[in-house]
């Protein structure tokens, strides 16, 4: 249970102060303070010491004459104002040097939902600095500051030390959200998050080169991709990425370099950074994921044969036209020993071969289909599938006949 320090005579003293702050216009620390309309903070806490926080002028209905508002930025830091009635106006960017760790001014830490750092009273003096701690990042307590990205809602106890004592954002804090259903609550649209697949798919006999890269993508709002960005590199800083899309609009959670100049068999690096449909990018995608080319392309399988519509039950020679990769970067002809053949023939005689350039018959008329497969050196294999039309035999016997007139 945390101890909530109560002194009304203090909290009496405070009041009187205030007022003649406010009647006289005059603070310890001077400022001018103005909210702009993005300021995407806004509701109540609570602290028996000092009663009511507003932070933001929606709030109570002065923006006309009082434009404040608390702001949290893009980078997680905070700015604006709150206001109380009692201690007056509250910086959520004060300048340091800060009391104690941690040595910066509030800041919201999107991977973790905490708030750390420090807040100031400008109505500070007597004694009192004003200093108001939402978090640390260690040796904190336990209900420190924090913001659920889902609810948008801060939970948790900052620390005034006896002038303002803790201070509570959220009814929920206390138990009393069935009569006092206060909070504080940002309108701010939080970044997607990405992470990277690191298991590649490869169409190797389309595009032996290059895979087809996948991530994981997340929004707090459930707000979908609009675009992605993926840089691929064969070093791990990316100083100077072989491939680099920019931003690419589509919602497609994959993407595949067709036509790159990677190299055979070296490997790369890539990562990928998304935006949702606010605009909001997220961070390039940690750790970096990896793949490794290999050493050569997959044989690139085709066939032709004559004649090109055969009869049936008339031979049919087939040439194989494929290019292997084994022993030839550039690629050469299919016949290093170790490379083979695989044919199968539709309703033909053979029915397969092993043969290089087989030569078959086809006993009915009709379209059949043609399979081969050629596997390399390496055991890198591609297949092909062709249709032969095959025509009805030609007549046994036949007479050229004269026309009459």
């Amino acid at each position: 249970m945390i101890n909530k320090p109560k002194n009304k005579k203090l909290t009496f003293l405070l009041i009187v102060i205030s007022v003649l702050i406010i009647i006289i216009g005059i603070t310890p620390e001077r400022r001018d303070v103005y909210s702009a309309a993005s300021d995407n903070v806004s509701g109540w806490a609570w602290s028996e010491t000092i009663g009511w926080i507003s932070f933001n002028c929606t709030d109570r209905g002065v923006c006309g004459t009082s434009n404040y508002g608390v702001k949290i930025n893009a980078d997680g830091t905070f700015s604006g104002y709150a206001w109380s009635e009692n201690i007056g106006w509250i910086d959520f960017a004060p300048s340091g040097p800060y009391p104690a760790a941690p040595n910066y001014s509030a800041k919201f830490d999107f991977e973790t939902g905490e708030i750390n750092g420090w807040a100031r009273a400008l109505a500070y003096g007597d004694g009192w600095d004003g200093w108001i701690l939402l978090g640390k990042e260690t040796g904190g307590w336990a209900n420190q500051i924090r913001l659920n990205t889902g609810n948008k809602e801060f939970y948790g106890w900052a620390w005034g030390s006896d002038v303002v004592g803790w201070v509570s954002f959220n009814c929920a804090d206390r138990g009393v959200c069935g009569t006092s259903n206060y909070k504080v609550i940002t309108g701010i649209n939080f970044s997607p998050s990405v992470s990277c697949n690191d298991t590649e798919t490869w169409n190797y006999c389309s595009d032996s080169r290059n895979p087809t890269i996948s991530w994981n993508y997340s929004d707090p709002e459930n707000n979908p991709q609009e675009s992605y960005w993926v840089q691929i590199d064969n070093n791990s800083d990316f100083s100077s990425p072989e491939i680099n899309t920019g931003e690419v609009f589509s919602s497609s959670n994959s993407y595949h370099p067709l036509g790159s100049t990677l190299d055979w068999g070296a490997t790369y690096y890539w990562r990928v950074r998304a935006k949702d449909t606010f605009d909001n990018w997220s961070d390039w995608s940690t750790p970096n994921c990896s793949f490794t080319t290999l050493d050569h392309a997959y044989p690139n399988v085709n066939f032709s044969w004559t004649p090109e519509n055969p009869s049936v039950d008339e031979p049919v020679q087939f040439i194989d036209e494929s290019t292997c990769y084994d022993d030839n970067i550039n690629g050469g002809p299919c016949t290093k020993p170790n490379d083979s053949y695989d044919w199968n023939f539709e309703n033909a005689v053979p029915s397969s071969s092993i043969l290089e350039n087989p030569v078959a018959t086809f006993s009915d008329p009709g379209k059949w289909q043609v399979d081969l497969t050629v596997t390399d050196s390496d055991g890198y294999s591609c297949p092909i599938f062709k249709s032969v039309d095959v025509n009805f035999p030609l007549p046994d016997y036949w007479r050229e006949v004269i026309p009459k007139e």
